[in-house]
């Protein structure tokens, strides 16, 4: 079925709709049932269920509860792929969304309802924020989030498709990042970010309040105080969607740069990379027999190429 049908199926309690295997759904509006909340996870390990997005308007998912939410409202999505635009029309409660793509490179992966049309008196004031948008581990594209929400993302990418565009608007907004690659400029009431990737201009209301630490941005930007930052412009191993590399910080960036996250760790959202890189080759070392030296070879690549998804890198 639907997930319309799902949604509508429980009882008083808000509705918890778990998809099987790597299913292919089409759009979806929800509207009754939705009231308290929603949660949709895949079930199935390793499996990623794929929302598709509408021809005309590129939205995949929207979730419309009566009156804009409650204090008491919350939402939870878990490992779905969303080829378009998800439209939360919520004003209150909590969304807590984990290991989900959410359209792609260049394109608004999350819309609310008066993202954009900030007055300058709201921008100064950072108003106390009413609804809470929670990001883990999740691939995006573009965020446009109003005053009244308070933005936090981990492990995450947010990609506008250039330098030069906006990854995440959020003006008069209160944003916290740990650990995220942006790959475009922030725009933020107040911002606090911990071994983050920006590249892309970085601009904040209030520079009086808030902090940048351990991460990596381009210099002369409109930022609060910042800790063991390193001003550098940051490159990519690649900006496809579909390479195995993309958004992975290229060794280019030099050795000062790769190790300027917390506890020395790489800043961005694959923090862990070389820790796990490094733990496979020399448990394969270890396995090996003598004369022979291990290689890594990337199996995503084949299966890329085996689905005639080649990026132009590989082509």
């Amino acid at each position: 079925g639907s997930l319309e049908a799902a949604a509508t199926r429980g009882g008083k309690a808000p509705p918890v709709i778990g998809v099987l295997r790597s299913s292919s759904m089409p759009p979806a509006r929800l509207v009754t049932g939705v009231e308290q909340g929603v949660s949709i996870v895949a079930t199935d390990f390793g499996s990623t269920p794929l929302v598709r997005a509408e021809p005309a308007e590129g939205m995949s998912l929207a979730i419309h509860p009566d009156r804009a939410g409650s204090p008491g409202t919350e939402v939870w999505l878990a490992g779905l792929w969303l080829a378009g635009r998800l439209d939360l029309a919520l004003a209150r409660g909590t969304v807590d969304i984990r290991w989900c793509t959410l359209a792609g490179p260049g394109e608004l992966a999350i819309r609310l309802p008066g993202g954009g049309h900030e007055s300058l008196l709201t921008r100064r004031t950072v108003p106390p924020a009413t609804l809470e948008l929670r990001l883990y581990g999740c691939i995006g594209g573009t965020l446009r989030v109003p005053p009244w929400v308070r933005l936090i993302a981990a492990g995450c990418t947010f990609d506008a498709g250039s330098h030069d565009g906006a990854a995440i608007r959020a003006f008069g907004a209160d944003v916290r990042l740990r650990h995220c690659t942006v790959h475009g400029g922030v725009e933020a009431g107040e911002l606090r970010a911990s071994s983050c990737a920006f590249a892309g201009a970085v601009r904040v209301d209030c520079r009086d309040r808030g902090w940048i630490r351990h991460s990596l941005l381009p210099g002369d930007q409109q930022t609060p105080q910042q800790y063991r930052c390193i001003q550098s412009l940051v490159s990519f191993a690649s900006i496809e969607a579909t390479d195995p590399g993309y958004l992975v910080l290229a060794d280019n960036n030099g050795e000062a740069a790769l190790g300027a996250g917390e506890l020395g760790r790489i800043p961005g959202a694959h923090a862990e990379r070389r820790g796990r890189l490094r733990e496979l080759e020399e448990r394969t070392a270890d396995f090996l027999p003598a004369g022979m030296v291990a290689h890594q070879l990337d199996r995503s690549t084949q299966d890329m190429i085996r689905m005639h998804r080649t990026s132009r890198r590989f082509s």
